[in-house]
């Protein structure tokens, strides 16, 4: 999820929790007399609004769209978060009359296997993501408990990563390259 959507996801979310808490601090006041001149057993709503509300037979359907459009707003915000910032497909050549596209798992799987071949490094993922138009790289690297991961960042660096830039004839590649520890050790032969 991109930084902008968090902020506006908690933004929302948060917002909608203060509105919540005031109506539950506001009922509770009013259910035990904590307002002053209302009862707790007299109805919320008084006589005048229950008699226009009961006289007025576009009011419930009214309620009933403001419903109805709450509930797509939930629905869109619902299969946004769902929605990754990943990239499907990516241009590897723009030379000449066409566009040479390929999907971009062939990428991301091919550095994310060469990434798990590096001594200590247990397991490599990588994706293409999207935050500007630009293709940025995201790298989860899962190591030994006991890695020492300079070797494998400086490889990363120095190898990796320039080859990938070259095939994506990229002059800029922005990584993030996130690391997890675990106690299983690596499969990889070549280790140590």
């Amino acid at each position: 999820m991109r930084r902008h959507n968090a902020f506006l996801n908690r933004f929302g979310l948060g917002l909608v929790g203060l509105l919540l808490l005031a109506g539950g601090v506001l009922a509770f006041a009013r259910g035990t007399g904590g307002l002053g001149r209302t009862r707790p057993h007299e109805p919320i709503l008084g006589d005048g609004v229950r008699g226009y509300v009961a006289g007025e037979p576009w009011f419930w359907q009214a309620v009933a769209l403001a419903a109805v459009v709450l509930a797509l707003f939930a629905l869109v915000w619902l299969v946004a978060q769902g929605r990754r910032d990943t990239l499907s497909r990516v241009e590897v050549d723009r030379e000449g009359a066409g566009i040479t596209r390929m999907p971009a798992s062939a990428v991301t799987g091919a550095i994310g296997d060469e990434v798990a071949e590096y001594p200590d490094v247990v397991r490599g993922r990588a994706a293409l993501l999207r935050p500007a138009g630009r293709p940025a790289l995201r790298l989860d690297l899962t190591v030994g408990e006991r890695a020492d991961v300079r070797p494998t960042i400086r490889r990363l660096h120095d190898e990796a990563l320039p080859r990938l830039r070259q095939a994506l004839d990229a002059d800029r590649l922005p990584t993030v390259v996130r690391i997890r520890t675990t106690a299983r050790q690596t499969a990889n032969p070549r280790a140590r």
